[in-house]
C-alpha cells in the first residue's frame, strides 16, 4: 500500500502550465492549492524555518521495522534519537488572503495546538504532538482598515474581483477594533497576547467552510 494512497495530488501536477495567466491558474486550482500553491500558482502562505530556542531534552528509543504484508519483523532493532521537550520559534506569513483562507490556516494551527493533528515522524508511536504559543499577530494594509479585518476580496478592484472569482466584499470584512499605526507607509494592527490571538483565530476559523460553499 502506498503512503500516498487517498491523498489528492496538487492541481496541475505533471502538466505544462506556462500558458496559464494568473486568474486562470487561480480559478482552476482547488481551495487548498489557492492557499499553498502548485506548479502554476504561487501560494499565499510562507512558513519560515522554525529554529530551536534553548536546550532540548533528547532521549534514545529502539524499535524494529515491521513487514506490512506478513506482520513479521523485516529488519533488526534500530535506534532513534527523540526530542521529548524543546521550544522552536518561527513565523508564518500570509499575503493577499481572503478571510476564508486565513480561517483555514487558523483552523489548522488551532488543531495542531490542541493535539488533534500531530506532525513529523512517528505519529503512530505517539510522537509529533506539540503545543503552540502565539506571540504576535500583525496585519498590514495599504489603506486604513477602519476598525475591520478585511480580506483581499474587499480591497480588489472590480476587474480583479471578477477575474479571480473572489468572495463578496460584504463577506470579506469583520469587526476588529485593534488600533493601527503607520509603519513605512502601511497601516499595521498588532496583537501580542496569546489569548487575544487565539480568540481572533477561533473567530475567523469558521470562515473557510462558508467560503468553500460559496
Amino acid at each position: 500500500r502506498e503512503v500516498r494512497e487517498g491523498v489528492k495530488k496538487a492541481c496541475f501536477a505533471g502538466q505544462v502550465t506556462t500558458a496559464l495567466n494568473g486568474p486562470e491558474a487561480y480559478t482552476r486550482s482547488c481551495y487548498a492549492c489557492r492557499l499553498f500553491g502548485n506548479t502554476a500558482l504561487a501560494g499565499r502562505v510562507r512558513v519560515r524555518d522554525f529554529y530551536l530556542d534553548g536546550e532540548p531534552t533528547l532521549e534514545r528509543r529502539y524499535g524494529v521495522a515491521i513487514d506490512r504484508v506478513t506482520g513479521a519483523v523485516a529488519q533488526g532493532p534500530f535506534e532513534m534519537e527523540i526530542l521529548t521537550e524543546g521550544t522552536f520559534c518561527g513565523a508564518i506569513a500570509l499575503r493577499n488572503f481572503t478571510l476564508g483562507q486565513l480561517g483555514l490556516l487558523a483552523a489548522a494551527l488551532l488543531d495542531i495546538g490542541d493535539g488533534l493533528v500531530p506532525i513529523g515522524f512517528g505519529k503512530s508511536k505517539g510522537m509529533g504532538r506539540v503545543e503552540l504559543a502565539f506571540r504576535r499577530f500583525a496585519v498590514r494594509t495599504l489603506k486604513d482598515p477602519q476598525g475591520e479585518l478585511r480580506g483581499v476580496g474587499f480591497w480588489a478592484d472590480e476587474k480583479e474581483w471578477r477575474d479571480y472569482g473572489l468572495p463578496s466584499r460584504e463577506s470579506e470584512r469583520m469587526p476588529w477594533t485593534v488600533p493601527t499605526t503607520r509603519v513605512r507607509g502601511f497601516y499595521e494592527a498588532v496583537l501580542t497576547e496569546d489569548a487575544s490571538i487565539r480568540e481572533l483565530l477561533e473567530e475567523v476559523a469558521g470562515r473557510w467552510p462558508e467560503e468553500v460553499k460559496g
